[in-house]
């Protein structure tokens, strides 16, 4: 779908539901890339990817394998809200720092979390910090 593609200016794929294969390997975003309630249905593969802007996967939803191996993040990848589908054997790996925690609400999809305190979190709370500005400035305007 969009291997290798160089995308000079803004992505925009809120929203957007993927019914097949997501292909991304090796795709170089060079500004936001922004999967904001973004559905991932089938495979997202993100492996290999470059993403030189913000890098935006809040309150996505991914039901089938994913996988960002090797990807190149120049700005903490933000996945606040982000779940996963619970499925037994479903091969995942996200990028560092984030991983699947068991849901406590007995979903049948878990929440992505981040190790790490980093862009996007206080330090204080386990609740994410409101986003940076820039993202909602240039969302607002859509």
């Amino acid at each position: 779908m969009f291997r290798e593609t160089v995308f000079a200016q803004r992505a925009d794929f809120r929203g957007v539901t993927f019914l097949a294969t997501a292909l991304f390997d090796h795709a170089v975003f060079r500004q936001l890339a922004l999967f904001r309630r973004a559905r991932f249905t089938a495979e997202a593969l993100f492996s290999g990817a470059t993403f030189a802007g913000e890098a935006v996967f809040r309150e996505a939803r991914f039901t089938g394998p994913a996988t960002f191996r090797d990807a190149a993040f120049a700005i903490v990848p933000a996945f606040w809200e982000a779940r996963a589908a619970a499925t037994p054997g479903v091969q995942r790996s996200w990028p560092p720092g984030w991983r699947m925690v068991p849901s406590p609400d007995g979903l049948d999809s878990a929440p992505l979390v981040n190790d790490v305190v980093s862009i996007g979190e206080s330090p204080a709370s386990s609740e994410p910090a409101p986003s940076p500005k820039s993202v909602e400035q240039e969302t607002k305007q859509q």
